[in-house]
């Protein structure tokens, strides 16, 4: 018996065949005559589908079978078929093919259809899949070599190779694979089951399905599918969806996308899940669990299970109640606002350790980027409502999916690891899980949305000593004619020496000062003059306007040059990592005036992580 998920993935490779077609009746009473296994049947569906000729062990290679197998059905399928003329042509060196007509094409088509318990032949990577799903829905079923091969019509050498692929996937989720006289099974708690189940169904609606038809379609995936426990999936998304929109309602919280996706599809899977009798049963099978719930957003919870427990008579243990409130506040349902902390402070609570997570992080992005962030506003406030729930998952082990990371990783290298390495020391200094790459992509989106701010944004300082009033005027007239400039302050001359200049790109003045900074000259109503001598400018400005990444301090220490065996420690704004000599490396050192440079080359750049580049191009001095 398939598995619910196993069929959903099943439907995505087979054909419907629900329109009627009017066969030639000699032709069907002859078909229906056939004794052909599966096997013979996925071999005819092939040659079928294939106009040039074919080898016997082009056949065998495909089907995963030995040349002789293939061989003997293919005189079965000869002699099958010259009963309804129809002409197996063999060509020496060559191979084989059928000759048929377009009319005996679409009849044999359908006919299979009609006949075979799978109408297409699954390739190995969705065979895979299938088995993978069976264990994960049937934990404590055992299936054998022998189950396996027969349903698939593939040899034991093959099933076993697949068992190994599957046992290896099965790992990531820390679930084994047991062999016994049995057969095999697998072990795991029903965590750790359903985040493997959780996983794929994401990744499956993500790859299959339009974003506003994923719940439809995953009804009528669940809806072909006769022999579930569920009678009718269309009315628990429904239901569900239901509850989701008053629990958003009440608590005045958007739960936004992937975090809704997670927690709707979690909650369905419990439902099937509990339906079929696996349950959490105790709260310490729990990852991190501890006693802070905060009371209202917990009431939410109990209600939503309160409603499933009527609705489908099934009892939601309170280990179950805590995993979805985790779900649910881990996806950014929180009636909490984040308080204002001192910026150094140790938090304990979720609150303050958000706010001194997300300025620190910040605090060395600037760093790393050259580009000062801390005055975004928007950055601010978006990673803040990002890195509370983060820190929630992180906690649960509760893991999102990123469809985009491969994508951003490929477009977005040096800002992809750039951002990792900040997000791994933060989580550190903090003593946090550190994040996952889907995470981090996350994260590297917000910053990429301000980079891409600063990189068309130009920071100006208007320096001025008349009235208050008229200089606010000149401020309006200069940033509505000139869109993307801020003017970040104002001051008098006699100021000017205080300001940090770093990130200034424009001075402008209404008057001459002594500074050796270059300056634009305005008159105090800004006039067509003084507009095309900044646009002149500003023009040139943009080309050169770029990222400023400063220099990462980096000293080597405990290196012994003299033997082969040495350990490099490097110190960055972060902390130290420690670095083993490897053939792939060359260090080198020269004195010079009393000072040691340290240098350290890889022969294949290629073979080094990314953000590892990062830190080894830099040129050390210490």
């Amino acid at each position: 018996m398939y598995s619910i998920f196993a069929t959903l993935i099943w439907y995505c490779f087979v054909i419907s065949g629900n329109h009627k077609i009017v066969y030639n009746e000699d032709v069907k009473k002859e078909l229906m005559k056939m004794k052909l296994n599966e096997r013979q049947k996925v071999l005819l569906k092939s040659l079928i589908e294939e106009n040039d000729y074919k080898t016997l062990q082009e056949y065998a290679d495909m089907l995963q079978i030995s040349y002789k197998t293939v061989s003997n059905d293919v005189n079965v399928l000869m002699k099958t078929l010259a009963d309804i003329h129809i002409e197996v042509d063999k060509k020496p060196h060559c191979g084989i093919r059928l000759n048929l007509k377009h009319d005996q094409i679409n009849e044999l088509n359908k006919l299979l259809q009609e006949q075979s318990g799978k109408d297409e032949y699954l390739s190995i990577s969705d065979r895979r899949t299938e088995i993978y799903l069976q264990y994960l829905w049937n934990p404590n079923a055992y299936y054998s070599i022998q189950y396996f091969s027969d349903l698939y019509f593939v040899s034991a050498s093959s099933i076993m190779k697949d068992l190994d692929i599957v046992s290896e996937k099965l790992t990531r989720y820390d679930i084994t694979m047991e062999k016994s006289k049995k057969g095999t099974c697998i072990h795991g708690s029903e965590i750790n089951i359903r985040k493997a189940l959780l996983d794929y169904m994401e990744r499956y609606l993500y790859e299959h399905v339009m974003e506003v038809e994923r719940y439809q379609h995953l009804s009528e995936k669940f809806k072909r599918f006769h022999d579930m426990e569920v009678d009718d999936i269309e009315a628990i998304i429904e239901f569900l969806e239901q509850n989701m929109n008053h629990i958003e309602a009440v608590s005045k919280k958007i739960i936004n996308e992937p975090y809704y996706s997670n927690a709707f599809l979690y909650l369905v899977l419990m439902i099937l899940r509990i339906k079929h009798g696996n349950y959490i049963q105790d709260v310490k099978e729990l990852v991190y669990y501890d006693d802070a719930i905060d009371e209202t957003d917990f009431e939410f919870t109990n209600k939503l299970c309160r409603n499933i427990n009527h609705q489908y008579d099934i009892q939601i243990t309170e280990a179950e109640a805590i995993n979805v409130y985790r779900h649910l506040i881990s996806g950014g349902l929180s009636k909490k606002e984040i308080e204002i902390v001192e910026r150094n402070t140790k938090a304990n609570d979720l609150n303050s350790l958000t706010l001194a997570y997300t300025r620190y992080l910040i605090e060395h992005m600037s760093i790393l980027f050259g580009i000062d962030f801390s005055n975004q506003v928007y950055l601010h406030s978006n990673l803040r409502f990002h890195i509370k729930p983060m820190i929630n998952r992180l906690r649960y082990d509760i893991k999102i999916n990123n469809m985009m990371v491969e994508e951003i990783q490929k477009r977005y290298p040096l800002e992809f690891y750039l951002t990792q390495l900040s997000c791994i020391l933060t989580s550190r200094r903090y003593e946090i899980k550190e994040p996952s790459k889907e995470e981090v992509a996350y994260i590297m989106v917000y910053f990429q949305s301000a980079i891409e701010r600063h990189l068309h944004t130009i920071q100006a300082i208007l320096v001025t000593g008349q009235s208050v009033g008229s200089a606010q005027l000149l401020k309006t007239r200069l940033e509505n004619t000139f869109q993307d400039v801020v003017i970040k302050e104002i001051l008098p001359p006699s100021k000017l020496n205080q300001v940090n200049m770093e990130n200034i790109d424009l001075i402008l003045t209404t008057g001459n000062v002594s500074m050796n900074l270059p300056y634009i000259a305005v008159s105090l109503f800004c006039d067509e003059t003084d507009i095309a001598t900044i646009r002149h400018y500003l023009k040139n400005l943009r080309k050169h306007k770029h990222m400023n990444p400063k220099d990462i301090s980096i000293c080597f220490e405990e290196c012994d040059f003299k033997t082969n065996q040495y350990a490099i420690t490097m110190h960055t704004v972060f902390g130290s990592i420690v670095i083993q000599k490897s053939e792939d490396t060359h260090m080198y050192y020269d004195k010079h005036q009393g000072n040691i440079k340290y240098g350290i080359f890889y022969k294949e750049l290629k073979e080094i992580n990314p953000m590892m580049q990062v830190l080894f191009n830099q040129v050390i001095h210490q």
